[in-house]
């Protein structure tokens, strides 16, 4: 399950061909070259987790703060339809590491019930048993699990009908925003998040993105032309989503944390400096803030600084 991005040019099919003699002599002795010049302990073929190294990457270290991390191991999607989605061998080196969190992709509409769309959430039962197996399997090594909100996912125009004809917010790449001003998409977003905790209380966090990414909030894409909130700063609507998950998560009586990426509150999206502190401001104080570590990186680009 790769994720390509829309602007990644098409990818033909991959196909499977034995290697020729004459190709099998030119990968061994391009092995051999790494092997001699490159890496000390050489794996074999697909060996990820070695549990034979002779040395650790990482001395381990403790911390009051997260180290979280993402496995490059794990799908990119519908993550949740099987529970071998972390290795073990993997969270063993983790822990060796000092990680103490791994993220994972969630989608609200396929972890818990869904009134917009219709069966839009079948499955979800088997999607929380799943996260609660993944839950237990990392805690062993001292980890959490936070999933990771891009919410709520706009609908497509074959998905409207006459309830959301009264929540569609502004259109933007083929999808229709859910207006987070409107009372059923806070009453959804409440419930689903509130629901989730309570059937999966041992989640460690929440991680929210809230501009750029997916078609979410009205005001996650610049130009915002919804009929509803149109005429709103970003920095009055965008962190009321945060907050409205926070709500469900303290009401639910769990210890779930919820942390807010500020990933795309930038100038880009339409916020300045004094937007992006008003809109820190007025999260609730549960919230852990999390900062996006490029923002204010001088680069050097077409050597020029930027």
């Amino acid at each position: 399950n790769v994720k390509l991005g829309m602007f990644k040019p098409d990818v033909e099919p991959v196909y499977y061909y034995k290697l020729t003699k004459e190709q099998v002599e030119q990968t061994d002795r391009l092995a051999k070259i790494i092997k001699d010049n490159f890496i000390e302990n050489y794996a074999d073929y697909f060996c990820f987790y070695n549990d034979d190294k002779k040395e650790e990457i990482i001395s381990k270290t403790t911390s009051d703060f997260e180290k979280i991390v993402y496995s490059y191991s794990m799908p990119y999607g519908d993550t949740f339809m099987e529970d071998d989605v972390v290795e073990e061998g993997l969270l063993k080196q983790l822990q060796d590491m000092g990680v103490n969190g791994l993220w994972m992709q969630g989608v609200l509409a396929k972890l818990s019930p869904y009134p917009i769309v219709k069966d839009q959430e079948n499955g979800y039962e088997k999607r929380r048993e799943i996260v609660h197996k993944i839950i237990k399997k990392c805690k062993k090594y001292g980890i959490g699990v936070y999933l990771y909100f891009n919410e709520p996912r706009g609908i497509a125009n074959d998905q409207l009908t006459e309830q959301t004809e009264k929540i569609k917010g502004r259109f933007f790449e083929e999808r229709w925003s859910l207006c987070t001003t409107t009372e059923p998409v806070k009453e959804y977003l409440y419930n689903a998040v509130k629901d989730l905790v309570l059937a999966v209380p041992e989640l460690a966090g929440i991680i929210t993105i809230t501009m750029s990414e997916n078609m979410t909030n009205c005001h996650s894409r610049r130009n915002n032309t919804c009929k509803f909130c149109s005429h709103l700063k970003p920095q009055d609507v965008v962190p009321e989503v945060n907050n409205i998950m926070s709500r469900a998560v303290k009401d639910a009586g769990v210890k779930t944390k919820v942390l807010a990426n500020l990933w795309g509150w930038t100038e880009g999206y339409g916020w300045s400096k004094e937007a992006v502190l008003e809109g820190i401001e007025k999260m609730d104080k549960d919230i852990e803030i999390m900062s996006v570590s490029e923002v204010g990186t001088i680069i050097n680009k077409d050597r020029k600084e930027h």
